[in-house]
């Protein structure tokens, strides 16, 4: 098997891995809280993505236009820091959205707009603050 297609596919299941701890963790925390299920489940899949989209950027080779090997070598200490702040922010706008009350005539049509605010806003805030990775690609 190749190993570039192995490096991938291994890649892959961690990052659903991580993506389903980190939206279940987030989901218990917020109805620990007392939100309600139609807040807590979009917000914890937007958290959810916007934490997966930066680390597969930096260590899958599924996104060859970014330039993953200078993301990484900036450290992981940096890099994690950066993914907390694109889930803060993701939980934020999602959150916002969800707990203002946004319907769009039925759950399904409100679940996604929330997951999407969410994903675009806090992913869309990494690649801002870490543009000269991602300007070429």
């Amino acid at each position: 098997m190749n190993s570039r297609f192995l490096r991938a596919l291994v890649s892959l299941v961690a990052l659903v891995f991580v993506a389903g701890v980190v939206g279940t963790v987030v989901d218990v925390a917020l109805l620990a809280l007392d939100a309600p299920q139609s807040v807590a489940s979009p917000v914890s899949a937007a958290v959810a993505v916007t934490i997966t989209l930066p680390l597969a950027d930096a260590y899958t080779p599924l996104g060859r236009g970014v330039d993953t090997d200078a993301l990484r070598e900036r450290g992981r200490a940096r890099l994690l820091g950066e993914v907390l702040l694109a889930a803060a922010a993701a939980f934020v706008a999602g959150g916002a959205l969800a707990a203002a009350g946004v319907y769009l005539n039925a759950i399904l049509g409100t679940f996604i707009l929330v997951v999407i605010v969410g994903v675009v806003v806090g992913y869309g805030s990494f690649v801002v603050r870490n543009w000269e990775f991602y300007r070429d690609a």
